[in-house]
């Protein structure tokens, strides 16, 4: 007997860590003579695998059961392969299970027929049960048989944490406890070996992983709210897994933890084994309420190595109505004035949420402006969303003018605060945020505009009607176009720009393209200032010549009428050598003399001739 577990992921390189928790503890725990008779296996595809290819490679696996693993992002998906698999696998079980599912099942049965259960809250032991049950079931080898019996069965012996149809209608089998001890739970990347899973490519795959579960606050629109109760893994057992993935080499590990940084003393440890025993090249990621970062926890992060770390900080508003709503109060000055302190090595993300109460167009430049004003390297702009059996759900319904998506994402059409028309235009505007600052591909054009005290949401804005006037919006656009809308835009007749930062922008546009990497040809915009000479004299003289074929290959030199860090014109030009990292098998070029920036990852550059 097969029981498959099904994830569903927004990116192929984005790893489901429950249905590998799942199956792990689930084999971990099966007796021996329980194993004898039920294989449990777990299978990851892209939510945008084709339906047809995806019951295909379902359907390989010849499966008795399957539980889908559903979110707001695969709900669809899931249910409509739920809804088709009995068609070519005839008595085939299925479940579903997770965060989407788990608060609407006496709503979800009753529509989609083809789900025989659903699972409800944590699922290891639920899913343990549900094994135990098919397996004391399994007195056929015909699964229809199997179905019919396991369906019965279930009426008769409910399992705890889940939602089933019986005459009466759809029945719960009671509320499953939550798992108070995490040390209990398995790893889940580890093989039979020992070494990293072979389906994990520690270079390309986002691995997830989970040092506690549960939060203690109460923010409004979110899920993990409704779970109040915190557990955390011990401390050891945490410190090995870190070891694993630093010696599988993996590139990026994002904690699960909703907010990592609880209980100070544990916090601090594991952030101190990340600096002691770091490789050098893979990257933990963290959600954290910076507010509650103290000084010791600062003075640490001082000395974290360069890129091993980076964070991810909820903003959300700045308008303490719209806080006090959501539920998560704060003080904006206090939460500022931590997140300056974060040493500039460590990569933050700032989230904001446009859509919540009481907040309007020109409150969230507010908040906008307020977040960019801290300089993170990302500003994550997301829409409310609506979630069954969250308090904001219960606010929104309560008051006129909330319209939300009635299917997933169930995301935020308009409030009392926001017409649809201004949520559009923020659309237009996180577009934009995306492309222009999020890429860092133009870092030294939107460092500009902060240090010239430009409001960035007034300039995104204006920005973001420029594109629409001409319809600039519609279908991709290649780097280089978007390099070359911004040009026109920032030399044009922008309100938010004066006629000096119209000069220094078109210089720093400039910079900004040709240190994204080695250009084939420029475009019709860029006006070219390259002196073949002072390339060949700056490569001899600031650079160690293996080929001067490939160091050509892997440099360029340009001028420029201004600094690009003090925006100072510079009498003769300000010239530059370009050193691009290595590719395409070509080895990294030394240097003889200290990049000028060395806090610009994508090139390193040299300031050939100071002012």
């Amino acid at each position: 007997m097969r029981v498959l577990l099904v994830g569903l992921g927004t990116r192929y390189n984005h790893v489901n860590l429950a249905v590998r928790t799942i199956a792990a503890y689930v084999n971990a725990y099966l007796t021996p003579e329980e194993l004898g008779c039920c294989s449990v296996s777990y299978a990851e595809w892209p939510v945008s695998t084709p339906l047809l290819d995806l019951l295909s490679a379902i359907s390989r696996y010849e499966p008795d059961a399957v539980l889908f693993s559903v979110y707001i992002w695969n709900r669809t998906a899931a249910l409509d392969a739920a809804a088709e698999l009995p068609k070519i696998v005839p008595g085939v079980i299925i479940g579903v299970g997770g965060p989407e599912v788990s608060y609407c099942a006496e709503s979800l049965l009753p529509l989609h027929r083809s789900v025989d259960f659903v699972m409800s809250g944590e699922g290891e032991n639920t899913v343990l049960d549900v094994c135990r049950l098919l397996v004391r079931c399994k007195a056929s080898r015909m699964r229809s048989d199997l179905r019919r019996s396991f369906l019965e069965a279930l009426v008769k012996q409910p399992v705890i944490g889940t939602f089933f149809r019986s005459e009466s209608g759809v029945v719960s089998g009671g509320e499953r406890s939550v798992i108070g001890d995490l040390a209990l739970i398995p790893f889940p990347y580890r093989s039979a070996d020992g070494s990293l899973s072979a389906d994990v490519d520690p270079d390309h795959r986002i691995i997830y992983y989970e040092s506690s579960r549960g939060c203690p606050f109460r923010c409004s629109y979110c899920l993990s709210s409704i779970d109040k109760s915190v557990r955390f893994a011990p401390l050891e057992r945490v410190f090995a897994d870190l070891q694993f993935f630093l010696d599988a080499g993996c590139r990026l590990v994002k904690f699960t933890d909703r907010t990592f940084n609880l209980d100070e003393q544990r916090y601090l440890a594991i952030w101190q084994y990340i600096i002691d025993h770091h490789n050098g090249k893979t990257v933990f990621h963290f959600e954290i309420a910076a507010q509650h970062l103290s000084d010791a926890a600062l003075r640490l992060l001082r000395l974290v190595p360069d890129g091993a770390m980076q964070f991810e900080i909820g903003i959300q508003s700045i308008h303490p109505e719209t806080l006090a709503q959501a539920g998560r109060p704060c003080d904006p000055e206090r939460l500022a004035a931590v997140i300056r302190r974060i040493p500039r090595q460590i990569h933050v993300h700032l989230d904001l949420i446009a859509g919540l109460p009481y907040e309007n167009f020109a409150q969230f430049s507010r908040s906008f402006d307020y977040t960019a004003a801290l300089k993170p390297d990302m500003i994550q702009l997301g829409f409310l969303k609506i979630l069954s059996g969250t308090a904001m759900e219960t606010f929104a319904k309560r008051q006129p003018g909330y319209e939300w998506l009635s299917s997933a994402p169930y995301e935020v059409l308009s409030t009392p605060d926001m017409p649809y028309a201004d949520l559009l235009r923020l659309k237009n505007i996180e577009r934009l945020t995306d492309s222009y600052y999020n890429s860092g591909s133009y870092s030294y054009t939107v460092a500009y505009l902060a240090e010239r005290r430009v409001s960035l949401f007034a300039f995104f804005t204006e920005l973001a009607d420029h594109f629409e006037n001409r319809g600039l919006f519609g279908g991709l656009h290649k780097s280089t176009d978007e390099a070359a809308f911004l040009f026109d835009f920032c030399t044009g007749d922008a309100a938010c720009l004066s006629a000096l930062d119209r000069t220094v922008l078109s210089e720093l546009l400039r910079f900004d393209f040709i240190r994204r990497e080695k250009a084939g040809s420029f475009p019709s915009w860029y006006r070219r200032r390259y002196d073949k000479a002072a390339h060949n004299e700056a490569v001899r003289r600031h650079t160690e010549i293996a080929s001067t074929r490939e160091t050509f290959a892997a440099t360029d030199y340009e001028e420029f009428l201004i600094h690009p860090e003090t925006y100072e014109p510079v009498p003769g030009g300000f010239r530059v050598l370009f050193v691009y990292p290595p590719r395409g098998g070509r080895s990294e070029i030394r240097l003889k003399t200290e990049a000028s920036s060395v806090k610009d990852r994508r090139v390193r550059w040299i300031a050939v001739s100071e002012p």
